[in-house]
């Protein structure tokens, strides 16, 4: 089963629509051409390479509008409830215009949906005029963008420019830009009934960099279903000046995804695929600003008939363990249509008692990745989950035996596997607690948002009440010190004559503005009077910022690298053999560094545990990679690059298990870059020992 679909900002389509209401009469835009009007030959564009792209351009345009008669034919059919409103204007500072190679106008920029309730696609049609005020020729295009909606129906999702929402087009055009001088444009809301599909794309993280001088954008498309395989992916983007006010040029490029069928575009349910970018027109010193982002696919039905179980593996804690306080539960499971969950129980005479459900982490277990890659949701086969052992029956003392259970879509189910743990809390002396906000695999946004948890530390002992040992860290780099010493009731109610029971809640204003939109770590580090410390409630979440700018256009920050590691500028690095490496494990500031171990190969080994911080430092430090499959994707999730610093700090959060090989660049004086491989090695943590 194959459909055409077009997908603004991550997904695709439903919504319903009775009325519309839309400016039908042309609209004037004066036209103030740059000093230099031949900017492609200017910025040396490749002829051939610009024509494929707007050959492109036209080839998605023409199947756009095919499905927007597939659905304004279905909308005849299947009516909408009640009448909904839509109105689409155009955002006067965000155009910009300027020539291809061959000399012709491209007219760039971005309209809003200032309608209430309609979500409509949206057509931009120009008529161009000379100095005379003479016609000479028409143009028009479709607008990208839009957010991700999923709809209470089915699970189906709609990515129209809904009310109050933002999107990017570029007209190409085959009119000389030499004789235009004037256009007129018509904005057209284009209103559709249920037409649905069910794939579910996100573009996550986005990083930009120079390629050549020019602007580059690269990053990561994931599908976040369950069943739908899309293919033949494009990733379309709006580079926005550093005002983010003004379109600097809308691009697009393919996904270097898997393989379906004999497209090598595929992104499979549940897995994520990266993408590169380079503009033409923007150039890099231009950066500084936001972007928009859209996508196109071809989406086909995976097969429905399920012929296998879930299968995969309980990896920690290991059989037999002695633990307190926190315990990270850790594994991998796959399945033939993909795993949907992993819940975690604990045995009660016959029965299985409910604990939580695991978190996926993207690129956990590289191990599994490479030995099943024909599997959907390889990248994220790996789980993890954050156990308070202190909230399990008896104050968490006694013995526990866990089970971990991988369900697929269709409502099989297999037990991963079983461990039995030995729990001490009684006699713990280190400090516990957890943390509540974000939730694990939750959403943070914003410039103070409240992370929130608490921490009590076994009597005699007291945590300072000014929560100067209680240290908020994410990415494994510290952001501050909780406020500390607020009042509980449940938790006084639950550890009764502690010294902080009465003060045990702690919280931090996260500014998440700071952070990349993606998947983090967030952990605490919480120390007592006699200087006993443990890990509080580590656990991955997401950061989703959309910024506002002057002009009130809605855009997405990259984060910045300094080039895109394709494999054939990695291999032309040479490998600084004799660059020493200095790593040290854990927090304190008076351990000092030693030289990495070296492995057979003369690349530096370091291993540690689950949980466990490690640290790195590198002279001339630039930027900084993950190897995985012959591709260069970011470091790992919960890590953080300082190039400032020459460091990297990284704690593996829970689900990470195996060897990463990591690949740090680094510009030496002279300017030239040379590069240092590193393996880390993330083995299960030995709890009683």
């Amino acid at each position: 089963m194959k459909k055409t679909i077009i997908v603004l900002l991550a997904a695709a389509l439903v919504v319903s629509f009775a009325a519309r209401l839309t400016g039908q009469e042309k609209n004037p835009h004066r036209l103030y051409k740059p000093a230099n009007t031949d900017i492609m030959r200017a910025l040396s564009i490749n002829p051939t390479e610009d024509q494929i792209q707007k050959e492109e351009y036209l080839r998605v345009n023409k199947l756009q509008a095919q499905k927007h008669a597939k659905q304004r034919a279905a909308a005849r059919t299947v009516k909408s409830d009640k009448p909904q409103y839509t109105w689409v204007e155009f955002v006067e500072d965000s155009a910009s215009w300027r020539s291809d190679y061959s000399g012709n106008l491209v007219w760039s920029g971005a309209c809003q949906n200032t309608g209430t309730t309609g979500a409509t696609f949206v057509k931009v049609e120009i008529d161009v005029y000379n100095s005379g005020g003479f016609y000479i020729g028409s143009a028009e295009t479709h607008v990208w963008g839009g957010s991700n909606v999923e709809l209470a129906v089915g699970g189906a999702y709609t990515n129209a420019l809904r009310p109050n929402q933002y999107g990017f087009f570029s007209v190409r055009t085959n009119i000389p830009f030499a004789s235009a001088y004037n256009l007129n444009y018509t904005i057209t809301d284009d209103p559709y009934d249920y037409y649905l599909t069910y794939a579910d794309l996100d573009i996550n993280p986005v990083y930009y960099g120079s390629n050549n001088g020019y602007l580059n954008f690269s990053g990561e498309v994931e599908n976040h279903s369950a069943f739908y395989v899309a293919y033949g992916t494009k990733v379309f983007m709006a580079a926005l000046d550093p005002t983010n006010s003004y379109v600097l040029d809308v691009y697009f490029a393919d996904v270097d995804g898997a393989t379906y069928n004999t497209d090598p575009r595929a992104v499979y349910p549940h897995t994520s695929e990266p993408f590169s970018l380079t503009f033409q027109f923007a150039q890099y010193s231009e950066s500084a600003g936001g972007y928009m982002a859209g996508l196109f696919f071809y989406e086909a039905l995976t097969d429905t008939t399920d012929g296998e179980y879930p299968f995969g593996a309980f990896s920690t804690p290991v059989d037999g363990s002695t633990v307190a306080s926190s315990v990270a539960v850790t594994g991998w499971a796959l399945d033939d249509t993909g795993v949907s969950s992993v819940k975690i129980y604990r045995e009660e005479g016959s029965n299985l008692v409910y604990i939580g459900d695991a978190t996926f982490v993207d690129g956990a277990r590289p191990d599994i990745a490479a030995a099943y890659p024909y599997y959907p949701l390889k990248s994220r086969a790996g789980w993890g989950y954050m156990m308070l052992t202190n909230f399990l029956p008896g104050g968490g003392n006694g013995t526990f035996v866990l089970h971990a259970i991988a369900s697929d879509g269709y409502g099989k189910s297999t037990d991963l596997g079983v461990a039995t743990i030995y729990c001490d809390n009684a006699h713990a002396v280190k400090p516990f607690g957890a943390i509540d906000t974000p939730t694990p695999g939750g959403v943070a946004s914003g410039g103070q948002y409240r992370n929130v948890g608490w921490v009590l530390t076994p009597t005699p002992n007291i945590i300072p009440i000014n929560g100067s040992t209680i240290e908020v860290y994410v990415d494994s780099s510290k952001k501050g010190n909780a406020t500390y010493n607020v009042y509980r009731a449940d938790i006084a109610g639950l550890f009764p004559g502690y010294p902080n029971s009465n003060g045990a809640l702690a919280y931090y204003k996260l500014n998440t503005y700071g952070l990349s939109n993606g998947l983090h770590v967030i952990f605490w580090i919480a120390t007592d009077n006699a200087g006993n410390a443990d890990g509080i409630g580590s656990r991955f979440f997401s950061v989703s910022n959309t910024l506002t700018n002057s002009a009130g256009l809605e855009y997405q920050k990259a984060a910045p690298q300094p080039f895109q590691p394709t494999p054939a500028l990695m291999d032309s690095i040479p490998t600084a053999v004799t660059a020493p490496v200095l790593f040290k494990k854990g927090y304190r500031d008076d351990v000092p560094f030693q030289d990495a171990p070296m492995a057979p190969e003369l690349t530096p080994r370091i291993d540690i545990h689950e949980l466990e911080r490690v640290e790195l430092q590198l002279p001339n430090l630039y930027a900084g990679f993950q190897a995985v499959g012959g591709k260069y994707k970011p470091l790992p999730v919960g890590s953080t690059l300082d190039t400032d610093k020459g460091m990297f700090y990284w704690l593996p959060g829970p689900a990470f298990l195996g060897e990463f090989n990591l690949v740090f660049i680094m510009k030496n004086p002279d300017g030239t870059l040379s590069k240092k491989n590193v393996t880390i090695a993330v083995n299960p943590k030995i709890y009683n020992q």
